[in-house]
């Protein structure tokens, strides 16, 4: 008869001629239906005899043969669009602050050389990085518009993709139709690690089993996401087609908005900007504004003849704590910044900028002062020039404390696109990196970093692989 193993959050047993499987799994000791692998085993930080296969974690020596057993691998780590590894993070959408170095191998000899991660088809993928319930890291693959979940298995030669599959109620869809609804996906968690997905059938929790390689999920509300989801204390929002949807102890309603105009709900809103007692999501035709002091949600319109050009710049955030928003104004035919959730007054620029959270490019100058962007020729004295830039556009796209990487537009439509990689603290010989030449079909906003196991990954919607660089 077989004799169980109840270790913590684990059960294993152990038959009659010694072999362990495990079979129950987690706080809530979930039944572990899958063949026990070196995938799953690093999900649950098995220990692996190379001459009796694997045994609970606490065992530090084989029991048939009495050989020390390794430490289990263990990939640390997370990754959530659009903050990256740092949840903490106030600046929207894809543009990143991270706390972890990008100091790619081969940086300062100039051998940098990419390698390639092909992913499970075609589709428009969004990745995150979590330990899901498990002991390990785990990289997610999501196909936003065909509605798959993919986790990358790793062993110690070769990665392949393992879709999950669902419970009963299938993910949801996010078709997008233009690069607007594209940037407009992100992604809110719970402390636990449940996902909220906005999706074209309305708003989604899921819930991840790595163990058992399937997910299960729950329609939170029924009308279409028309942006990403966020917290507010406790009360989970999301903007939808009929206006402010709030989930508070998984109760649904909508939530009234009060507007001067009529509000377009077709428009899409880009993932909000978090604070403590607000969030601000924006779209093409103005700024939602939702707050905790009592006041009922409202839509402030742009001012008169602004566009915003959420293509170029992420919100700034201000030394005074006040945030603004690049835009065009058409009747001044001038690039101009609005404060949110204030007046109708702007403020001229001499030229566009391209601004990722506190990183400002101007032509072929980048700057990471403090002083506000819209500061003119005198302001930029001590930036730095971005060699190789004539003539095209720099568009930052992820930057930590020593780094910036982005996407050197090309200027010439025989040229290639190149992701660039910067010295921010002036620290080494090589300045500024080529990392590759790559060729992308629409704006340069959408391209997505993510970073996992040592390895930085940048993808482009559409595309069928993961350019990859190893990290020093």
């Amino acid at each position: 008869m077989p004799f169980e193993w109840n270790l913590d959050e684990e059960c294993w047993q152990q038959d009659d001629q010694g072999a362990f499987n495990l079979v129950h799994w987690g706080i809530t000791q979930q039944p572990v239906e899958a063949q026990l692998d070196k995938a799953i085993a690093c999900h649950v930080g098995a220990r692996l005899c190379f001459s009796h296969g694997f045994f609970p974690a606490k065992f530090r020596y084989c029991p048939k043969c009495g050989k020390l057993m390794p430490e289990p691998p263990r990939v640390e780590g997370r990754w959530w669009p659009p903050v990256g590894d740092n949840p903490t993070s106030a600046y929207p959408r894809v543009f990143l602050e991270v706390t972890i170095p990008l100091a790619v191998v081969g940086w300062e000899d100039g051998q940098i050389n990419p390698s390639e991660l092909r992913l499970p088809g075609a589709g428009d993928y969004r990745f995150l990085v979590g330990e899901f319930g498990t002991r390990s890291s785990a990289m997610i693959a999501i196909n936003i518009r065909g509605g798959h979940l993919h986790c990358l298995e790793t062993d110690s030669s070769t990665s392949q993709w393992c879709e999950l599959e669902p419970e009963s109620q299938s993910l949801g869809h996010w078709e997008c139709n233009d690069w607007r609804k594209s940037l407009a996906w992100a992604v809110a968690w719970t402390r636990d690690d449940k996902l909220l997905l906005p999706t074209d059938e309305g708003l989604t929790g899921v819930q991840l089993d790595l163990i058992n390689r399937r997910y299960r999920s729950e329609r939170l509300c029924e009308q279409p996401c028309l942006g990403s989801p966020a917290f507010l204390g406790t009360s989970l929002l999301a903007p939808t087609t009929l206006g402010l949807c709030a989930v508070v102890d998984d109760e649904a309603k909508n939530v009234p908005i009060e507007s001067s105009c009529a509000i377009k709900l077709t428009d899409y809103y880009h993932p909000p900007i978090i604070e403590k007692d607000r969030l601000i999501w924006l779209n093409h035709t103005g700024q939602l504004i939702v707050e905790r002091n009592g006041v009922a949600p409202r839509y402030i319109p742009w001012p008169a003849d602004f566009e915003p050009r959420f293509n170029l710049a992420t919100s700034y955030l201000a030394p005074d704590g006040q945030w603004w928003q690049l835009g065009f104004d058409h009747a001044t035919e001038k690039y101009c910044f609005v404060q949110l959730s204030a007046g109708q007054q702007l403020i001229p620029t001499d030229g566009p900028r391209r601004i990722a959270g506190r990183i400002c490019v101007r032509r072929e100058q980048w700057s990471d002062r403090e002083t506000a962007p819209w500061r003119e020729k005198e302001e930029w004295s001590i930036s730095r020039e971005i060699r190789g830039a004539e003539h095209s556009d720099f568009h930052p796209l992820l930057y930590s404390r020593e780094e910036i990487i982005g996407l050197l537009r090309r200027g010439q439509p025989q040229d290639s696109d190149r992701i660039f990689l910067l010295d921010r603290g002036n620290r080494v010989r090589l300045p500024q990196q080529e990392l590759c030449q790559i060729s992308i079909p629409g704006e340069p906003c959408l391209g997505q970093f993510v970073v996992y196991d040592r390895m930085l990954y940048f993808y482009y919607p559409g595309w069928g692989k993961l350019i990859g660089w190893a990290l020093a």
